[in-house]
């Protein structure tokens, strides 16, 4: 039945066992049938991550996607969606999800410290990059975006000055960095 199905689930991932955690979850999903809800299918989704060793499959996507129809704000299924960006090399979506997850809130979400933990290793590789090779209006403004989420202000506002002098001259790039770093909260 489908309480004892959950049960299944919870406890198979509760030890660790993961692959027969997802399939417990998928009989869920199948029992709930069209009164399926976000949260089994992020669960699903979760259990598939980690079977996979942390990697989202299309499968996982796909029960993550069919929970953000349900919910668009379901925050675990836009972590992992954000997770999945990130995986397929696209920081910069990556970002914007996460971004939008912290500034939302709340503060004790069980994303907020992973998207943190990420967004750290994402503004060292940025940084670095631009360091060394430069990089567009919107690179610099994603770094200073970054480093608000972070709540590294210091940081942001020292990037957001360079990126000022950088691209002194070009007004349109300027705009772009301004418009942001406001989004950001680091100027009025």
């Amino acid at each position: 039945d489908l309480r004892g199905q959950r049960l299944l689930a919870k406890n198979e991932a509760a030890i660790g066992n993961f692959t027969a955690a997802y399939q417990a979850q998928m009989r869920v999903i199948e029992l709930m049938g069209p009164a399926v809800d976000a949260t089994a299918l992020t669960d699903y989704a979760e259990m598939l991550i980690s079977a996979a060793g942390g990697l989202v499959s299309s499968r996982a996507e796909d029960a993550l996607r069919r929970a953000l129809q349900i919910d668009p704000q379901n925050g675990v299924a836009r972590y992992n969606i954000g997770l999945m960006l990130s995986q397929i090399n696209r920081p910069d979506q990556a970002f914007a999800v996460w971004q939008q997850l912290v500034m939302e809130g709340p503060a004790d979400a069980s994303w907020i410290e992973p998207i943190q933990l990420h967004l750290k290793d994402m503004v060292s590789g940025l940084a670095e990059r631009l360091a060394l090779e430069g990089g567009s209006p919107e690179e610099w403004a994603r770094m200073i975006g970054a480093l608000c989420v972070l709540r590294d202000e210091q940081r942001a506002s020292s990037v957001y000055n360079t990126a000022l002098v950088t691209f002194a001259g070009y007004p349109a790039a300027i705009e772009v960095i301004r418009t942001h770093a406001r989004q950001a909260g680091l100027i009025p």
